[in-house]
C-alpha cells in the first residue's frame, strides 16, 4: 500500500509569514524502505538531502532523538538548543532548518499521517503535536531534555521500530509493526510533553 502525505485535513499548527522556504512532499525520500516512514540518523539523512539543511517544511510529521553532541535548530523563526537526550517533534507545515547542528548527531525519523491513522487516532496525533504549538497562547517548546528514566523508553521504542524498519519485507507484517510502536512512542511523548510544557489539557478540535 501507498501513502500519500496529505496536510488539507491538519489543523494550521504552526502558522508562520513571510518566511523564505521550500516545501518537500515524503515523495522526495528517494531511499525509503517502507511506505508512509522513514528512518536515518541525522548524519546520513543530511548527506544524502544536503539542501535540506536551509528553511524548509513538509506534509509529514517528524521526531528528532539526539544522541550526542550539541548545537541549535531553528524551528518557526525560534532556536532551540539540543543536546545529549533531547527530543525535538515537528509537525506538517512548520519551517525548520538543520544549519546549526553540524555538531550533533540524531536519530530521525518521519511519517506520513495516512500511515499512522490507518489504525489510530488522528485526534491523537494532533493533540501529541500540539504540545509545540502556540495555540492559546501556551508556552511550549518542540524541543524538550529527557532524563535518563525518561531516555531509555524513549529509546528502547525507537530501536525497535529501527529494527523493524529495517528488516521490512514486502513478505512481513513489519509496517504494521511499525505502526504499532509508533503509537507507543506517541502515547509515551504525550505525557512527557504535558508535564514539562505545563500543558494541561487537550487541543479541541472543532467538528
Amino acid at each position: 500500500m501507498y501513502y500519500i502525505c496529505s496536510n488539507q485535513k491538519n489543523l494550521r499548527l504552526h502558522p508562520h509569514q513571510d518566511i523564505e522556504r521550500s516545501f518537500y512532499h515524503f515523495s522526495y525520500l528517494r531511499d525509503s524502505k517502507v511506505h508512509g516512514i522513514y528512518f536515518n540518523s541525522l548524519t546520513r539523512y543530511l548527506s544524502i538531502y544536503p539542501f535540506i539543511k536551509k528553511n524548509h517544511s513538509h506534509d509529514f510529521y517528524s521526531i528528532l532523538l539526539f544522541t550526542q553532541g550539541s548545537g541549535t535548530i531553528r524551528i518557526n523563526n525560534d532556536e532551540y538548543k539540543v543536546h545529549p537526550k533531547t527530543i525535538c517533534l515537528i509537525a506538517p507545515n512548520q519551517v525548520h532548518s538543520f544549519e546549526g547542528l553540524e555538531d550533533a548527531e540524531a536519530i530521525i525519523f518521519f511519517f506520513c499521517q495516512d500511515f499512522y491513522v490507518e489504525e489510530f487516532s488522528y485526534i491523537r496525533l494532533l493533540n501529541v503535536y500540539s504540545y509545540t504549538s502556540r495555540i492559546d497562547q501556551n508556552n511550549c517548546s518542540p524541543c524538550i531534555p529527557l532524563s535518563e528514566n525518561e531516555y531509555t523508553p524513549v529509546l528502547s521504542t525507537i530501536n525497535s521500530i529501527h529494527h523493524e524498519y529495517e528488516a521490512s519485507t514486502a513478505a512481513n507484517n513489519s509496517a504494521i509493526i511499525i505502526r504499532s510502536f509508533l503509537n507507543i512512542i506517541l502515547l509515551k511523548l504525550s505525557s512527557l510533553y504535558e508535564v514539562k510544557s505545563g500543558k494541561s489539557g487537550k487541543i479541541r478540535v472543532k467538528k
